[in-house]
């Protein structure tokens, strides 16, 4: 066999492993990675935008050689600590030599794809039973038991006293084990993460054996439970798959294992959840293009290495040009799935802005389309995301999304930021711990939950306002029980629900949004005399005078956000014109109905609680 096509499919694993697939074969042929024994040529192998094909005399030999060459790079990782204390052994028996090397582990969607398997031998290395290994070669044995003794390493079953081995007890029936003790040597080659990979013709021969991933037919396909207990459970994932199918193809398999290369992956709470990232486009050259073109998203080898491979990806850094920072920040603020992936959209929206050279989007006219001159117009583009949790020691997947609004994001983000919203301000109100929540092993996390929910709306184009009030309402009753609610900035949360509710709401219709925009305008000007009567109260002059008029406010803003029909509403308005004096616009108050009651009250306590909550929470410098 001498030429090998991977066909695009429908499915985002594959059609990213052929990208890497592609990239790999440009490294070898280009000399960049070396190939044993032969030679690779461009015109060797084609990418065209439904497939890619790949000619050579050594096929099967080219396949094996690229994929130990990715396996290096993808699973055979090495965490700092590891480098550091390199405390790992392979032995050479003549002359006897022992070498060391770096513990390794597999990160991201490797993980998942391998279930972070028990090392191998490597390619040309051997893999043996201390036991076994005895009996075989007692001298080198021997000569491996004494060497590991002399660096306090221990055999799992075997114990070194005055210079001579000897065997566990046995008690009750089980041989006694030596804690963190060794039980497998590696012999001329240090071991391998990367999971073996075999050639046999049935695999690639027709036949009527159907592979629902890539749509072929083979003599033989692979049993994935067995290989790889990812795809066993990503049942949704998989392109048209019958609830009874547990096997794949040897080109789907092998597509897999590249796909975690260009895997966008985050582990949150340690190792025990983890969040991955994969582009999808029109076509294959088109996916290649678009992984190109941001190639500065990944981190680093001594990026990864600094991070200890908990991340892969970079996020915007809104620092960047304080202090000669970095763009990209190698850590962040972001632990869940829905605030990293607005995160990651926003850092690609500013790398199309550092493409064109453009550093304030203030600057910019009126009608500026940041995707106009990005390849990103050209190509359609899509973000699907995933994440697993630990269950028994293994990570499983249990949740996946399919994000198609990325470059209306892309253009909402610009006009947010075109009118006046600051999204280092807005992301960083966003947060909130409540009193219940800060003694919880999960407080971190939970401090980040609100901002979470709100950006899965923005991705997702629905209101947020609801949960903006919510937050204003939760901000003030916390600050007058004296709690602690961290930094906020309620102008720039006020900015962002202002601009963002009335595009969500009219769904490009002029006429809707104008009458939207004149009933938005008007209930927050209404909460803000609401806000601005009770801190004023009595003239008001001093900041301890208004913070103790807006405690006594506290009834009143509760009657107006507890509010649940128009005639409460309307109550409740009756009730602070009574104590404060206050009279309002007519034309508002006759203007609001049973459908538009809701939208005038949540405006308005915002509105009310903007002035409010900042004086609560002024400390003078």
């Amino acid at each position: 066999m001498k030429e090998i096509t991977f066909k695009r499919t429908s499915n985002v694993f594959l059609n990213t492993g052929i990208i890497a697939l592609h990239d790999y074969l440009e490294r070898c042929a280009s000399g960049e990675l070396s190939l044993n024994g032969y030679t690779l040529e461009n015109n060797d192998f084609i990418l065209t935008k439904d497939s890619l094909s790949i000619k050579h005399n050594n096929l099967f030999q080219l396949l094996e050689d690229v994929y130990y060459l990715m396996g290096k790079e993808v699973y055979d990782t090495s965490g700092k600590k590891a480098l550091e204390v390199v405390d790992k052994f392979y032995f050479i028996k003549e002359p006897f030599e022992a070498i060391p090397f770096a513990k390794m582990k597999t990160y991201g969607l490797g993980e998942l794809i391998t279930n972070d398997p028990a090392p191998v031998a490597s390619k040309n290395g051997i893999k043996i039973k201390f036991d076994k290994l005895l009996t075989q070669d007692r001298l080198f044995a021997e000569q491996i038991a004494l060497f590991l003794n002399r660096k306090g390493k221990k055999l799992k079953f075997y114990s070194v006293i005055d210079s001579a081995i000897q065997e566990n007890k046995i008690i009750d029936g089980k041989r006694v084990e030596n804690s963190g003790g060794e039980s497998e040597i590696f012999i001329n080659a240090g071991y391998t993460k990367t999971p073996d990979i075999a050639f046999r013709e049935e695999y690639f021969n027709s036949g009527n054996e159907f592979c629902y991933l890539t749509g072929e037919s083979f003599e033989q396909l692979i049993d994935v439970q067995n290989t790889s207990p990812f795809f066993s459970g990503l049942l949704n994932f998989n392109s048209f798959l019958k609830g009874n199918d547990k096997k794949i193809s040897w080109k789907a398999m092998y597509l897999s294992r590249f796909s975690p290369k260009y895997c966008l992956y985050m582990y949150v709470s340690g190792l025990d959840s983890l969040i991955c990232y994969l582009f999808e486009s029109g076509s294959l050259k088109q996916l290649k293009q678009l992984l190109s073109e941001n190639r500065s998203v990944f981190k680093t080898t001594l990026e990864l290495l600094e991070a200890n491979y908990m991340s892969n990806f970079k996020l915007h850094n809104f620092n960047f040009k304080k202090d000669n920072e970095s763009r990209l920040a190698t850590k962040n603020d972001f632990t869940e799935q829905s605030e990293i992936s607005f995160m990651l959209i926003y850092t690609l929206y500013r790398q199309i802005l550092f493409n064109q050279n453009i550093e304030d989007i203030k600057d910019e006219d009126d009608d500026f389309d940041p995707m106009a001159e990005s390849s990103f117009e050209k190509i359609p583009v899509s973000l699907y995301s995933f994440k697993a949790d630990k269950f028994a020691s293994t990570l499983r997947p249990n949740s996946f999304e399919q994000f198609n609004n990325f470059k209306y994001s892309i253009r909402l983000i610009s006009f947010l930021e075109k009118q006046g919203v600051n999204f280092q301000q807005v992301l960083g109100s966003l947060k909130l711990l409540k009193p219940s929540e800060k003694s919880s092993k999960n407080s971190y996390r939970l401090e980040r939950k609100i901002r979470n929910t709100v950006l899965n709306k923005i991705l997702n184009k629905k209101a947020i306002i609801e949960d903006i009030e919510n937050l204003f309402y939760q901000c003030f009753t916390l600050t007058l029980s004296g709690e602690n609610i961290g930094y906020k900035n309620y102008n720039a949360l006020q900015k962002l629900v202002e601009l963002y509710e009335p595009i969500i709401h009219s769904k490009g219709n002029a006429q809707m949004k104008e009458e939207k925009d004149k009933i938005q305008e008007k209930a927050i000007k209404f909460g803000s005399s609401i806000g601005i009567s009770i801190i004023n109260y009595e003239d008001a002059n001093t900041i301890s005078e208004k913070q103790s008029n807006a405690k006594n406010g506290r009834a009143y803003i509760i009657g107006l956000h507890k509010a649940r029909t128009l005639a409460q509403f309307t109550e409740a308005i009756i009730r602070f014109q009574k104590k404060y004096g206050l009279v309002f616009s007519s034309e508002l108050l006759n203007n609001i109905d049973d459908d538009n009651f809701e939208t005038v009250r949540q405006f308005a306590i915002i509105s009310a609680l903007n002035q409010i909550n900042s004086i609560l929470n002024y400390k003078s410098e």
